[in-house]
């Protein structure tokens, strides 16, 4: 990975006192140490994406968000790998990954937490003893899943399906899914390969997922970007910024929900500004509430 160029790291990150994946290689590629603050209470939370200059996700015939960087025709493959390195980076420090149906289903199937970068995989390795973050798929409808996609149907990837819906058809699932008793799990290693967990609220299962130890939590989801945003417990994201411009009613973060009003609302803070070449920025910010 060719070294990130940093044009701006705010003075905050030195109480950071929560060192990541502390390696020589990533604080090479970033030119700072990788760290984030100790919270008791809650998990970290934090978003990881990449949008067009105007603010989309994906272009109306293509819609993997993935597609952002790479038709970027204008820009150098380091800046393209570089936004790749960011994702992979935010999967290689997290515990567990928040995906929604929508996300799966604009993936066409072929969405996997994988961390795609040797070095990482390997100072994940090292450091947690797993390759990917556990997956956790919130829904409503079971019938919005294909059990056939390779997230859910091999033995590679651990996942949680999380549906917000007492009333959720249980028949549908395959064997291999593990029903989870919400109240009763306890620890991590409660968790099968393959798993069914029903609870009331987003805000609940967080809470429950920090107390059985899922500390940092990647989220990749735009619709819960924004619930995680109403609730109060997003506390970074990470947007990568591509020179691309889309225009039209294409959905940016949150484009489907109630918006924020002038009065209440949050803000960004950059905590760190990077580059590669011209064609795109990278930046870390912290949510402010």
């Amino acid at each position: 990975m060719t070294k990130l160029k940093l044009l701006l790291k705010n003075p905050i990150l030195d109480s950071y006192k929560h060192l990541l994946l502390n390696d020589g290689y990533i604080t090479e590629t970033l030119g700072y140490t990788l760290a984030i603050p100790n919270i008791q209470n809650k998990p970290f939370i934090f978003s990881c994406f990449a949008l067009s200059v105007d603010g989309k996700l994906y272009y109306p015939d293509v819609k993997s968000g993935f597609n952002i960087a790479s038709c970027n025709y204008h820009s150098t493959e380091k800046e393209r790998k570089a936004d790749l390195f960011i994702l992979m980076l935010a999967r290689a420090m997290s515990d567990a990954l928040i995906v929604g149906t929508n996300s799966l289903r604009n993936e066409f199937g072929n969405f996997l937490p994988d961390i795609a970068d040797s070095n990482l995989r390997n100072i994940r390795y090292n450091r947690t003893g797993s390759l990917a973050p556990t997956t956790f798929v919130i829904c409503r409808d079971l019938s919005n899943i294909n059990f056939s996609d390779k997230m859910f149907s091999n033995d590679s990837h651990q996942v949680v399906i999380c549906c917000i819906n007492s009333h959720v058809d249980l028949d549908v699932l395959p064997n291999t899914y593990a029903q989870l008793d919400f109240n009763n799990w306890m620890i991590k290693e409660d968790l099968k390969l393959k798993n069914i967990l029903i609870c009331s609220t987003l805000d609940e299962l967080i809470l429950k997922m920090h107390k059985v130890g899922f500390n940092i939590i990647l989220n990749e989801s735009p619709y819960f970007h924004h619930q995680l945003l109403q609730l109060k417990l997003l506390d970074e994201i990470w947007l990568n910024y591509s020179g691309s411009y889309i225009g039209g009613n294409l959905y940016g973060l949150g484009g489907t929900q109630q918006p924020f009003d002038s009065k209440s609302h949050p803000d960004c803070e950059l905590l760190t500004l990077h580059t590669v070449g011209y064609n795109f920025i990278y930046t870390r910010q912290k949510i402010l509430y």
